[in-house]
């Protein structure tokens, strides 16, 4: 069963991101590319286009890895309610 974009837009945000999980499972069990990868290998991946995260590999799964991120590098856009402030900018007063 398809569902349209319409039908889409009307699921609430706890099935779309079951819906996103499952999909992504497809797309990854249809990839034909696989890599040899080991504990302790230095890894890069882009997690969206121009955003990559490079780190160690911590563990691993026939399908996944996980990874202890050390960088991230690039342009990555997140909505500002999920986002903490760690420390404030300057602004031109102070200066």
């Amino acid at each position: 069963m398809a569902l349209s974009a319409e039908e889409l837009r009307k699921q609430k945000t706890p099935e779309l991101e079951t819906l996103m999980v499952l999909i992504e499972e497809i797309l990854e069990s249809r990839s034909d590319k696989s890599a040899e990868i080991a504990v302790g290998d230095s890894v890069s991946f882009e997690i969206r286009k121009n955003c990559v995260i490079e780190g160690e590999v911590l563990a691993k799964t026939d399908k996944r890895v996980k990874v202890h991120t050390k960088k991230i590098s690039g342009v990555y856009q997140i909505a500002s309610k999920k986002v903490d402030i760690l420390a404030s900018a300057a602004t031109e007063e102070e200066e």
